[in-house]
């Protein structure tokens, strides 16, 4: 009788108690093993020990085999992992973050309770994308348009120097050099650069126009230059990737831990989603799948908590994220304690689990646990940044200037090739006039 009680009513009794085996498995941070042989902690291993505590029982918590997780089914619909602990009476309930679903006919296998966590976020973790190379700073000040524009006006504007220069004579004789066309090109671009001429031109038509002319680059270059040291500075990331759409076109893997997601792809009427069926790679202890995500050949989808942890503890280096989620998810989950079928006490679960739910515990102890892991990257010094940075300035390193090398690269491989021309010409003229 008081046994009836204490499961109908939660009526807590200080006498007989009875022993309950939990089946869990490493699942940060709703679960987590820091250590072999020592005892789990995590927010859902606090759920466990509420209602070890509300409904008086031992809580007995063993590990479902390694790299099994939740389970799969065979073709004779017997499951392995947890699922499998619970199919075959091995434990009285699971936890795994594990979702409110009969995907796989899980139903015919075990039970859940209701859910202690609702619409849940599933989420596609992809790199965050590098920085656009420095160099490539030197074209950013200017749209394609306005480099273009540029270039016409400097190819426009030096002839109009030629032309009045070698006008119609009006008593004034005008500069030799400017007479020149290659001079007259070399005259204004050095207006485009900055660069002071000491040859002033004799005829008043000439000076009106190098004067406006200068007023012209004037500005261009003062824009160009004040643009220019805020894309030197500031850092600009290559285009990423934020809709399924877009990452059906990218063509990168999707990584999931266990089958679940797999099967979803193959019901889903989406067809970008539908396709990721053939990219689906699972995560196992034997598959590890951590360079694809490193290096952007493919994404990772899970439960949005579950990455802000793995982010937080895993892809933070000195208060900078290595990995971001996209902005588009998958189908939100509602998550539940997973039981034996025809679990007697499932009732007084669900009773503990509504009372939790609405007191907001289950976001107070994931968010305690989030703290603790960021106090603990800030202590190993994950979260110092850079002395320069700290100090509201940002020194400028050669990776910053790389452009200039490179210009100064190109400058020479054009003169080489110049220079050997002309010596080309000249020797293919020399052996003509010996002929």
């Amino acid at each position: 009788m008081v046994k009836c009680a204490r499961v109908l009513f939660l009526i807590k009794s200080e006498g007989a108690t009875f022993e309950e085996k939990l089946y869990t498995f490493q699942f940060e941070p709703h679960v987590i093993f820091d250590a072999p042989g020592k005892r789990p902690h995590g927010r859902d291993i606090k759920m466990a020990d509420t209602f070890a505590e509300v409904l008086n029982f031992t809580l007995v918590i063993k590990k479902s085999p390694d790299g099994e997780f939740w389970g799969f089914p065979d073709a004779n619909g017997s499951w392995n992992g947890m699922n499998g602990k619970m199919q075959r009476r091995e434990g009285h309930f699971g936890l795994g973050y594990s979702f409110l679903t009969n995907n796989d006919n899980r139903m015919a296998a075990i039970d859940f309770t209701q859910f202690y966590d609702c619409d849940v976020r599933i989420c596609f973790m992809t790199r965050v994308e590098p920085p656009v190379p420095k160099w490539q700073s030197l074209l950013a000040p200017f749209k394609l348009d306005t480099w273009l524009g540029t270039l016409i006006g400097l190819l426009v504007f030096s002839p109009i120097v030629y032309f009045l220069a070698n006008g119609p004579a009006s008593g004034v004789e005008e500069v030799k050099s400017l007479k020149l066309l290659q001079i007259s090109y070399l005259y204004t671009f050095g207006y485009h650069i900055r660069e002071p001429q000491v040859q002033i031109p004799k005829r008043t038509a000439t000076k009106v126009w190098i004067l406006f002319l200068s007023i012209h680059t004037l500005v261009l270059t003062t824009l160009y230059s004040g643009n220019l040291t805020a894309f030197l500075t500031v850092e600009k990331r290559q285009p990423s990737i934020e809709t399924i759409q877009e990452l059906h076109e990218s063509g990168r893997s999707v990584i999931g831990i266990g089958c679940y997601f797999k099967v979803s792809f193959e019901e889903s009427s989406n067809v970008y989603i539908k396709d990721f069926v053939n990219r689906y790679l699972r995560w196992t202890d034997e598959l590890d799948f951590s360079d694809q995500l490193i290096y952007g050949k493919g994404v990772f989808l899970e439960t949005k908590t579950f990455q802000d942890y793995l982010i937080v503890t895993n892809y933070t280096y000195k208060g900078v994220a290595s990995m971001r989620i996209m902005k588009e998810c998958y189908s939100p989950q509602n998550i539940g304690v997973t039981l034996q079928r025809h679990f007697p006490v499932k009732e007084s679960f669900n009773k503990v689990i509504g009372m939790i739910y609405d007191t907001g515990l289950m976001l107070k102890w994931y968010m305690d646990i989030l703290s603790q892991s960021k106090r603990i990257s800030s202590d190993t010094g994950d979260n110092e940044m850079e002395t320069g940075e700290s100090q509201g300035g940002i020194p400028l390193s050669l990776e910053h200037l790389q452009g200039m090398f490179y210009i100064l690269v190109f400058g020479l491989a054009i003169s080489a090739i110049v220079f050997s021309l002309e010596v080309f010409f000249f020797w293919a003229s020399g052996r003509s006039s010996h002929h």
